[in-house]
């Protein structure tokens, strides 16, 4: 028994002192294992693959946290990875484990720096310099310090260090230049720039260095002559051409730029980078059929390549080759799908598509991604505006104006919406900060003028007259101010100015239906119907092409014959207009007009009915017969013969129009009107007519913003009818907008004061004028 205690404590002594066998071979493991990993780590970061590299020296610092070659092969893996992060934070360990490991010291010196947290580079800096007193890396990094630190003295101090250990230091020469130049000591920079080229004379470094000099110092000859010298003594290097490219279009000459350029893509055909220089010079200089070229050149020597595929989807946009530019940009969708400039462009050719919906989708998501991309918003504001979705636009155009209070376009568009909602003192405003950015800007000066002009107690002519002519002598070629000069000596009743401007902006665009309808109305004011008529069969010839136009055109010539009243070619030339375009609901109502003036309303709708039965199948003559019976007030028979017209011909946009009206004013029935003048408005969406009806059924059903908007558009188009002015009056009126009622209102009176409506426009200006 004494015998067995004796050994117990025997074995547990053994124990003690020389440690469990087990635990010892466990250790010893744990080493081999470490010491394993860490070579494999080490093995393959030197072959290059950095990859494995890692997974190998992460196993060996979980098995060894402290193993500090291993966190020195850490870093150094993850430098080769470019991942800054990991790499500062292992070699900030290794400094941690120890403090005198020179090159933990050297790489978080770079480290700090590149973070401008110059104190603490600094600080490593030193610590270096104590141990090695010439090492370069870290005595040009104290010079950087200098300069950062705003200290030129002791940086040159530094860098005449460096030369004293090697005078052939070009990099310590280029920096002394450098320091020289910013202190205005001019000849001893460039005389530091000729010694470093000197010394290494096939450095093209240092050959761009001095040729940078003397772009800087406008030395420009000097400069041209140097980067030619480069270029002769490295013949094959297309990077130097592109530059020179780069200078010469600095300069203004591309010809020769273009000719760098061409030259960089002889020297390198195969260097994608020469395709998308020529590509870009193109562009810039709006030779967009030959940058679009260089660019697909580009694309077939990476096909898969984003950043090629991008400037394609670009130029073929602004060629309006749209559906190669959404093709471009779904393919780039594909591979990456938040890209930023593929949705933009997505949004924005569903935007001119009409493709509101999608348009904003776009939009969202880029502004999701970023919440301060103010083109997003800009853009998701005009597709709401094509939504009809005014506040929503607002939102979105007041933001990217909070973003960008410089965003000139943004400010364009939000006066452009001030104009439409009669808020002239706001349009007015941002039109002005555009001119403040912008003294020339073409369209601020256009609004601000209209602004003058529509000041409906004193309208300010002669500074909306200024504004007008600045903007010819801006763009001399441009039809629009000529025809708002027009518009403003029309108002003064100046008619022979207002005829000359007029004729001018039809000169640079015989097509403009709205300067064109102008002019044949200041020839009626002045009895001179010969000449309208002429000028009107020579239009005829001119938009020949065009059906909408050709209709207006004839319908114009029946007016011409009504007020000579020579019926017999008034009817025609308007039953021509019916014919040309079916949809244009303006001549139905001056035929029907014409016929009850001459008491022929009877016969008219006898001659119509007789053509419904040889051909039932017509909408036309029902439109006439029904148009006819809306005017003698016989409001069943009316509304029997537009019910018919849309039975034939369901989508016929002007029967749907005016059943929408008549069963607005006679039959109270808003929901089915509504039905109707919506179809009506889908169809024919910039009828100002339409417009109207649409507007006075939501005005009827109180939802006067939505009412305001149409009228508003409608008002735009037609701006001297009096029943429309009414019905945007009243909308102000009851939409609690009292203050902008008063000026359509009194127009619509000063126009015609007996139109349907007139008293009760009446009785709101009595109320509005009570103090």
């Amino acid at each position: 028994m004494i015998f067995k205690k004796v050994w117990m404590v025997f074995l547990v002594l053994i124990m003690f002192v020389y440690g469990c066998p087990s635990e010892k071979s466990k250790q010893a493991s744990e080493e081999k294992k470490k010491a394993a990993h860490f070579e494999k780590g080490k093995n393959y970061y030197e072959k290059g693959d950095y990859a494995s590299a890692k997974i190998e020296l992460q196993n060996a610092l979980k098995l060894d946290p402290k193993y500090e070659d291993a966190m020195l092969y850490s870093g150094r893996t993850y430098i080769k990875l470019n991942d800054p992060r990991e790499a500062f934070i292992a070699f900030r360990k290794l400094e941690t484990l120890n403090p005198d490991n020179i090159e933990a010291k050297t790489m978080l010196a770079n480290f700090f720096f590149l973070g401008n947290k110059f104190d603490e580079s600094g600080k490593r800096v030193s610590a270096v310099l104590q141990k090695e007193p010439k090492n370069l890396e870290m005595l040009f990094l104290k010079a950087a310090i200098s300069e950062k630190n705003k200290k030129p003295e002791e940086a040159l101090s530094v860098l005449k260090e460096i030369l004293k250990i090697d005078n052939k230091q070009a990099r310590a020469l280029m920096g002394i230049s450098r320091v020289a130049e910013e202190q205005g000591k001019i000849e001893d920079a460039e005389k530091y720039l000729k010694e470093a080229v000197a010394n290494d004379p096939k450095n093209i470094q240092l050959h761009l260095g001095l040729f940078g000099f003397y772009i800087r110092q406008k030395k420009f000859d000097i400069a041209e002559s140097e980067i030619t010298k480069t270029i002769d003594a490295n013949p094959k290097d297309a990077e130097l051409r592109i530059l020179l490219g780069n200078f010469y279009l600095g300069q203004r000459k591309e010809d020769n730029a273009e000719a760098a350029y061409l030259k960089a893509i002889e020297v390198a055909p195969d260097n994608i980078k020469t395709y998308m220089n020529a590509g870009g010079f193109y562009e810039s200089t709006n030779k967009l059929d030959k940058a679009l070229s260089m660019y697909l050149k580009g694309l077939e020597r990476q096909p898969d390549d984003v950043r090629v595929m991008e400037p394609i989807a670009r130029v073929s946009f602004k060629e309006k080759k749209f559906d190669d530019a959404e093709k471009y940009s779904e393919k780039i969708l594909k591979k990456e799908p938040n890209n930023d400039a593929a949705l933009m462009l997505k949004g924005e050719i569903s935007a001119l598509k009409a493709k509101f919906d999608d348009a904003i989708a776009a939009f969202d998501q880029v502004i999701k991604a970023n919440p301060k991309a103010d083109r997003a918003y800009y853009f998701r504001a005009f597709s709401h505006l094509g939504k009809k979705a005014v506040t929503s636009a607002k939102t979105d155009i007041n933001k990217a104006i909070e973003l960008n209070p410089k965003y000139v376009k943004a400010r364009l568009l939000r006066a452009d919406i001030f104009m439409s909602e009669q808020n002239m003192k706001d349009a007015a405003a941002d039109s002005r900060e555009v001119l403040k950015l912008e003294p020339e800007n073409y369209q601020a000066k256009l609004i601000l003028g209209s602004v003058y002009m529509s000041d409906p107690k004193e309208p300010k002519y002669a500074e909306a007259k200024t504004l007008f002519e600045s903007c010819i002598k801006i763009s001399p070629n441009e039809p629009v101010a000529y025809y708002r000069l027009g518009f403003l000596y029309r108002a003064q009743k100046d008619y022979d100015k207002a005829m000359a401007n007029f004729d001018k902006a039809l000169s640079f665009n015989p097509r403009l239906m709205d300067v064109f309808s102008n002019i044949i109305f200041l020839h009626g004011i002045k009895k001179e119907f010969d000449k309208a008529l002429e000028k009107c069969d020579k239009q005829l010839t001119e938009v020949k092409d065009n059906p909408t136009a050709v209709g207006m055109v004839w319908n114009l010539k029946g007016k011409l014959y009504m007020a000579q009243k020579k019926k017999t070619e008034a009817e025609d030339a308007l039953k021509k207009a019916i014919d040309a375009d079916p949809n244009q609901m303006q001549a139905y109502y001056d035929l029907a007009t014409m016929y009850l003036l001459e008491k022929d309303s009877d016969k008219a709708i006898a001659q119509y009915e007789s053509i419904l039965k040889k051909q039932p199948n017509q909408a036309g003559p029902h439109m006439l017969i029904a148009t006819i019976y809306d005017i003698q007030k016989k409001y069943d028979l009316s509304e029997k013969h537009y019910r018919e017209a849309l039975r034939v011909k369901p989508d016929f946009a002007p029967a749907a129009n005016n059943l929408a009206y008549l069963l607005t004013e006679h039959k109270n029935d808003l929901d089915v009107a509504l039905g109707f003048a919506q179809k009506a408005k889908e169809k024919m969406p910039d009828d100002p007519a339409i417009m109207d009806t649409l507007g006075w059924i939501l005005y009827k059903k109180g939802r006067y913003p939505s009412a305001i908007r149409e009228f508003e558009d409608s008002v735009k188009k037609l701006p001297d009818n009096p029943n429309i002015l009414y019905h945007l009056g009243m909308a102000y009126f009851k939409g609690g907008k009292k203050d902008l009622a008063k000026e359509p209102l009194k127009k619509a009176l000063e126009l015609n004061d007996k139109f349907e409506g007139a008293e009760e426009a009446k009785k709101v200006l009595k109320e509005l004028s009570k103090p």
